[in-house]
């Protein structure tokens, strides 16, 4: 099963804005969360890191940045746009960037010591029956003790806060991202993407049902965005 084409026309028309629309919703911090998930995922000295969903490649360029053993960076996305910018952001620091699908990647069993996703999750989210056959597949591209690091948005466990940050997302991700990419249609279902994702303790859940181990979770923000790093 493939994403739908519908999503990948929402992506492709708001990739020449990306990058900053992130910037702006979340206040400049994206970039800080992708280089702390990138240490995450680098820590144990990686030879080949593979960034899943990697839109124009910021979180694959964070790991070129950060990781000290210069691992072979492999970025891929099913948005051609989005891999385009992409491929000229990583240019320089020599990633290879590939158009395919996350739910059926074009790699042999036990390619990567490490695998990142940031803020892609909830959007391959679409029943617990498919995300745990996507997450067998991510699984069988990682060597075993692999890592598997995940970088999302969560639901915070204080009501509070999980109140007002749903309604920054309706106020704040849902316009102001609409206005600044010219897609409102794209950000409204981004934004709603947020609202239902499961929370941290599932995401561990789903994540062992589907065969990893040794799942911990690194909260950001009061529960707002979290790291889950699961191994093979």
């Amino acid at each position: 099963m493939t994403m739908p084409n519908s999503i990948r026309r929402m992506f492709s028309e708001v990739a020449h804005r990306y990058e900053l629309v992130n910037k702006v919703i979340t206040m400049c911090m994206d970039g800080y969360w992708r280089k702390l998930a990138a240490k995450v995922a680098c820590a144990s000295g990686a030879s080949a890191v593979l960034d899943l969903c990697s839109g124009t490649g910021d979180m694959a360029l964070a790991i070129a940045q950060t990781a000290s053993c210069k691992p072979t960076i492999v970025a891929v996305d099913f948005c051609p746009q989005m891999a385009m910018k992409a491929s000229l952001k990583l240019r320089d620091v020599g990633g290879i960037v590939i158009v395919a699908d996350v739910k059926a990647l074009p790699f042999a069993d036990s390619s990567f010591d490490a695998i990142t996703v940031s803020f892609g999750v909830r959007n391959i989210f679409t029943g617990y029956k498919a995300f745990i056959q996507c997450l067998k597949e991510m699984k069988r591209v990682l060597s075993d003790g692999g890592k598997l690091v995940l970088l999302e948005t969560s639901q915070p466990k204080w009501r509070i806060v999980r109140r007002l940050f749903h309604c920054y997302v309706r106020s704040v991700v849902r316009h102001l991202g609409g206005w600044l990419s010219g897609s409102k249609k794209a950000y409204r279902y981004l934004s709603e993407t947020i609202e239902r994702f499961i929370d941290a303790d599932e995401l561990s859940s789903v994540l062992m049902e589907a065969g990893f181990h040794n799942v911990a979770v690194i909260p950001l923000l009061f529960g707002i965005i979290t790291i889950h790093v699961a191994i093979k």
